[in-house]
């Protein structure tokens, strides 16, 4: 064996040890990354009026697709979770283990949530279904299925329609692995990405987005990196053409600011499913580049220590960062949020470090120790 086969040996062994890593340090800055873009959306994009200026509209524009934070941390959930499935789908204790884990990782934190909501409303002397402006009984909060019964909102209750999604993704997920050959796991995949598009397509309506079965080709698209990333003949033949990764992830993204700042006028359901898939496929390939782990640059500012301490907290600002912002700026300013001079950037960037500190003090105090008892159940 050559010298140089000797080394290429030795550096995918410690690629494939890297992937089997417990943790991905890398994958809390890119979880950072999507809670970051969940911000920009929800604090400043909405609070924006459009500008006359063609530089500012652009900007503003561009600001707008920060809504997809959502859309990456469906692929990562959907690679994360992919993995752990497909790891274990031998394990005897499978599903047991499974539901036991994501019971201590997403119950605990999103009931607390419900029940402060539910406080704040008898505190304002309001009526739960005023935080999130429809009249919806609060059991379908309970049961994860407030994103069928209701309606996509910005309001402090209604951002959980993308946990519900995720929960819905997690009954199905399971079986499909579980009872599927390994080998065929990719085209059912594929099976059901094309089912997400064909719905977009020819039966979207309003609310639509909201729902588990025209948002599952993300999650799934997660799953799929998974897969190939964790066989090591496709994990080999992958890293072997990295370049390509890194000139797709440009050329898609380039392709995806054109289409916005042009707007270019396709079939209303084209030009919604092409942006939809070009996202997706932009923020797989940052996955698998940020897997393949080549990029020092990359690294650094994802192993960055507020990037990881953001990333793993970003279930709980998620959760807050909307009830935080607007009793802020009732209390301090007495009117709904906006961004419209100095005071109400104050007010949100505020809000910003409060969320976060408010986070890390739930994640702490409240969340990691119930999450050590879901590590007890091993597959």
């Amino acid at each position: 064996m050559s010298l140089i086969s000797q080394i290429q040996n030795i550096f995918i062994n410690k690629l494939n040890k890297y992937m089997k890593q417990d943790r991905i340090i890398e994958l809390d800055g890119l979880r950072a990354i999507a809670i970051i873009f969940v911000i920009i959306v929800h604090f400043i994009f909405n609070q924006l009026q459009v500008p006359d200026n063609p530089f500012l509209l652009a900007l503003y524009k561009l600001i707008g697709y920060t809504w997809s934070g959502v859309d990456l941390f469906f692929i990562l959930s959907g690679y994360l979770i992919g993995g752990i499935l497909i790891d274990n789908k031998n394990s005897p204790n499978y599903f047991k283990t499974f539901y036991t884990r994501r019971f201590f990782r997403i119950f605990p934190l999103y009931y607390l949530f419900l029940a402060m909501m539910i406080l704040l409303s008898f505190l304002l002397n309001s009526n739960i279904n005023s935080l999130y402006y429809r009249e919806i009984s609060i059991f379908s909060y309970l049961t994860y299925t407030q994103n069928i019964v209701s309606f996509f909102t910005h309001s402090p209750i209604g951002i959980t329609w993308s946990l519900a999604i995720e929960e819905q993704f997690y009954l199905f997920l399971p079986f499909i692995i579980y009872f599927f050959d390994r080998k065929k796991l990719p085209y059912v995949f594929l099976i059901f990405i094309t089912i997400s598009i064909i719905l977009r397509s020819f039966f979207y309506y309003p609310y639509s987005l909201d729902q588990l079965f025209y948002r599952m080709d993300s999650l799934l698209m997660g799953s799929i990196c998974a897969f190939y990333l964790k066989e090591d003949r496709w994990f080999e033949l992958i890293n072997k053409h990295y370049k390509f990764f890194i000139i797709a992830f440009w050329g898609i993204l380039a392709t995806i600011i054109g289409l916005i700042l042009t707007d270019i006028v396709l079939i209303h359901c084209i030009q919604n499913n092409l942006l939809f898939l070009l996202l997706n496929l932009l923020y797989s390939t940052l996955l698998i580049i940020v897997i393949l782990n080549k990029s020092n640059v990359l690294s650094k500012i994802l192993r960055n220590r507020l990037m990881v301490s953001i990333g793993q907290v970003s279930y709980g600002i998620y959760l807050y960062h909307l009830i935080v912002l607007g009793s802020l700026f009732k209390i301090v300013l007495k009117q709904n949020p906006s961004l419209n001079n100095l005071k109400d950037l104050t007010i949100i960037i505020f809000s910003i470090i409060i969320t976060y500190f408010l986070s890390i003090i739930s994640y702490k105090i409240y969340e990691k120790p119930i999450l050590k008892i879901g590590s007890r159940f091993k597959y």
